[in-house]
């Protein structure tokens, strides 16, 4: 169960704006794959009616294989190390944040990634949840995280901009491989609070 559960995660956010496309690295030469880039508020149910929509539809299918065979190049700009994804036309941090931080301070550490110009960009941005959903693996990698060994993997936990209930925010559990949701605030009672990291991405194919 625990294992259909990781899988159903890693799969459902691609039924969400767009068909699942499977293509090997050889075929990929322009971004075959659009995520979903604007921020929006999704609830448990979405989740879950989403998961059991994919049950449905990968039930003869759900084998440990992923639904985008990323297609990803690690490249060093202007002394800044990232990664590009090829399938989906996201360029990513390689690493992000060295600590965890409130979704807050967060945002104000992607800017002023952004004032430093990190690879010669100033565009970078939080991840949708379909963003960041879309870096889990379907098994742990030898790091024995669900996301690919070229990530540094120190960011277990990853921030995106989409909102659970304001002020909440979805974030990326790589360590579990699934999607849970936070408080942004420090403040409150009976509040999911927790502090994560930041990856930020940009859209390279503009």
């Amino acid at each position: 169960m625990k294992k259909f559960l990781l899988l159903c995660v890693a799969f459902f956010w691609f039924t969400f704006l767009t068909k699942p496309i499977i293509l090997s690295a050889s075929e990929e030469k322009t971004p075959s794959i659009i995520l979903r880039s604007t921020y929006k508020e999704l609830s448990n149910a979405d989740v879950l009616a989403w998961q059991k929509s994919l049950h449905e539809q990968y039930k003869d299918k759900l084998d440990g294989n992923r639904i985008i065979n990323h297609n990803y190049q690690v490249d060093i700009i202007d002394n800044d190390k990232v990664v590009i994804d090829n399938a989906t036309g996201l360029m990513w941090h390689q690493s992000g944040s060295e600590v965890a931080t409130t979704w807050q301070d967060a945002e104000k550490w992607i800017n002023n990634l952004n004032n430093q110009g990190y690879a010669g960009y100033t565009d970078w941005r939080f991840p949708t949840l379909e963003e960041a959903a879309s870096l889990l693996k379907s098994g742990a990698d030898d790091n024995g995280l669900y996301i690919d060994s070229l990530f540094d993997k120190k960011q277990k936990y990853i921030w995106t901009g989409d909102g659970y209930a304001a002020p909440d925010r979805w974030y990326i559990d790589f360590d579990e491989g699934k999607a849970l949701w936070s408080s942004k605030w420090i403040y409150g009672f009976n509040r999911n609070l927790r502090i994560n990291y930041v990856r930020p991405v940009r859209t390279s194919r503009k």
